[in-house]
């Protein structure tokens, strides 16, 4: 556990990735209360062996306040029953009536013995698994198989169940929850991360649709599993080649992947080389955006705003990523009048004074000059006619925005490694 000053309290993180205040401050006044979360008190006694102590102090009186004598402490009465351990001592008046009284003493709190009620506190809750409409190769056929690993099989033992690596299907749209909300979940390299509290492999196949296998399934919360259950459906198309080759032909994948190879080429995109030593051409993020390479997905469906969400995030990533400053002195030692241009027109007219041919030019200016437009139009002008007119010609020519990023990711990635081999050749150095 951490102290969180936000939360006043004595923090965990739960089976959801939830923080979880376990020992929580309350403080009224001058009064200061500490409260702890039953279940866990309780695992604690019975893991320890520990007893709970109570204690209690009261004083009440009525009129003066009267002092007690030898008299009145003759008179205590002392309590040992149902693990209650007290005295009461009662102070009289002078008249000899009751004007006053003491109260003192402990409970005695025992965990319970009964061995399934603490399995219950120690172990939590049994689990809870769902169902999956999945296909089940074991048998050839698709039906709605219990993801419980007690219900499913392997390759070494008889049984009548599916088998472990089973896969289970759903919409793209499955995955929005996961890549929308970057503070407590990541999405990379077919990895679903939750807060390292829980994970779970996930793959595309050639229709679009996500799959999982049952046993992993398994292995994430119940609430999580109805999430996913929410989008389950019947395949459309068999487990992504790369799925099958890595996971059950043990061999690398070395198949192209867009969007994955973009964000390696960028990682490692190489510097340049000045008389004062060597510059990043393309910066990676900082600050508030360090983690911005990792937040860059494709769109799940067809959602215009998913779509412009992804393009925002990629034109931060890639266009802001460039040195300006470096570009700017580049282009001043070429005599390239450059006051109002920005990176894209600097790169350009830095390439066409190289000599670099036109055609190679074009590869990477124009990708990098549209996805920056569309930035422009959407973001700004989202309700203007050019941003009307360019998702009617998206839909046209590429049927949703998920087809439409793609392509654009393939072309960025095109472009960006002839930028990168011509910077490793010194085409882009400042002389």
């Amino acid at each position: 556990m951490h102290w969180n000053e936000a939360h006043h309290a004595f923090c965990t993180l739960n089976e959801n990735g939830d923080i979880w205040d376990v020992v929580k401050v309350h403080q009224e006044g001058r009064c200061t209360k500490v409260s702890i979360v039953e279940e866990v008190l309780v695992k604690h006694m019975i893991l320890g062996n520990y007893v709970f102590l109570r204690f209690f102090d009261l004083d009440r009186w009525e009129g003066e306040l009267d002092m007690p004598n030898s008299v009145d402490y003759v008179s205590t009465v002392y309590w040992h029953d149902h693990n209650i351990h007290a005295r009461w001592t009662p102070v009289h008046k002078k008249d000899g009536t009751l004007g006053r009284v003491f109260l003192r003493g402990f409970q005695i709190i025992y965990p319970p013995n009964d061995p399934d009620i603490q399995r219950v506190f120690i172990e939590g809750a049994p689990r809870q698994y769902c169902t999956f409409i999945a296909f089940d190769w074991k048998r050839g056929q698709i039906g709605e198989y219990s993801c419980s690993p007690e219900k499913l099989g392997n390759y070494f033992v008889e049984s009548d169940y599916p088998f472990e690596t089973t896969p289970a299907f759903f919409k793209r749209e499955v995955l929005r929850k996961y890549q929308s909300d970057i503070e407590k979940y990541s999405v990379k390299d077919h990895q679903i991360e939750c807060r390292s509290i829980w994970g779970l492999p996930f793959d595309i196949n050639d229709e679009g649709q996500v799959h999982a296998y049952l046993i992993d399934l398994s292995r994430i919360p119940y609430t999580e599993q109805l999430h996913w259950k929410s989008f389950n459906e019947s395949p459309k198309a068999g487990i992504s080649r790369r799925a099958y080759k890595t996971d059950f032909l043990a061999q690398w994948d070395t198949e192209p992947e867009p969007l994955r190879d973009l964000k390696q080429l960028l990682n490692e995109f190489p510097a340049v080389s000045t008389p004062s030593g060597r510059i990043d051409l393309w910066q990676q993020p900082t600050g508030a955006d360090a983690n911005l390479i990792d937040q860059v997905h494709y769109p799940t469906g067809d959602s215009r705003q998913e779509w412009e969400t992804e393009i925002i995030e990629l034109d931060k990533l890639i266009i802001e990523g460039f040195c300006t400053k470096y570009l700017r002195k580049v282009a001043n030692s070429l005599g390239i009048q450059n006051e109002q241009l920005g990176s894209i027109l600097l790169l350009r007219e830095i390439l066409k004074n190289k000599g670099i041919a036109p055609d190679l030019s074009n590869s990477i200016i124009d990708p990098l000059h549209h996805l920056h437009d569309l930035r422009s139009k959407f973001a700004g002008h989202r309700a203007g006619s050019d941003a009307e007119q360019l998702t009617r010609e998206i839909r046209n020519k590429y049927g949703d925005f998920s087809g439409h990023f793609r392509r654009l990711i393939v072309s960025l990635y095109e472009g960006l490694s002839i930028l990168a081999d011509l910077t490793e050749k010194g085409y882009i150095n400042l002389s």
